[in-house]
């Protein structure tokens, strides 16, 4: 059976929401874990096949700890993360065995102008550390900067995560 492990970074709830919706989408063809990632340990990504990691976008790209500590600012009972999606993904080019490796994010629904995400922020530095993608960088709404999701995400984000995990699927058996 396939293996996923899914990791996020969320500051208000909604990125955490889409990771537990994309977990059910997935489990329909793996195995998944969904981590926030304060909570990964050592062995969390052992015989993983598939890495789904996303984070919230701030100022049009993956959290830095000054706009963690500006989202804790505007909610003062906010934990804040200790781990971000900017720091954690250099750690998968440390790893030895090939993994597929896909990314989301949440942004604000409006204004639709405003450019960059955190799931191309890091479909790119992923790609700076020549870790392919499994797919195209997914981008989830929000109303607002805090929330809540727009109508319709957690569908969206569920039939992502099955399209995703049948791909992967067949992938891997195209490899053997």
């Amino acid at each position: 059976m396939m293996r996923t492990v899914i990791v996020y970074e969320s500051m208000f709830g909604n990125t955490r929401a889409i990771a537990e919706a994309i977990g059910e989408g997935v489990a329909e063809h793996s195995d998944v874990t969904v981590l926030n990632l304060d909570d990964i340990t050592e062995g969390a990504l052992a015989d993983v096949d598939l890495v789904v990691a996303g984070g919230p976008t701030h100022t049009f790209g993956m959290s830095r700890p000054q706009t963690r500590l500006d989202a804790a600012n505007r909610q003062p009972y906010l934990v804040t993360q200790r781990v971000s999606l900017r720091d954690w993904l250099p750690t998968l080019a440390d790893r030895e065995a090939v993994v597929d490796v896909a990314v989301f994010c949440t942004k604000a629904a409006a204004p639709r102008w405003l450019p960059g995400s955190a799931a191309h922020s890091a479909a790119r530095a992923l790609k700076h550390r020549h870790i392919g993608l499994a797919a195209k960088p997914v981008v989830f709404h929000v109303e607002g900067m805090q929330g809540p999701l727009v109508p319709g995400e957690l569908d969206r984000a569920r039939d992502w995560g099955a399209e995703l995990a049948h791909a992967t699927k067949d992938l891997k058996r195209r490899r053997r």
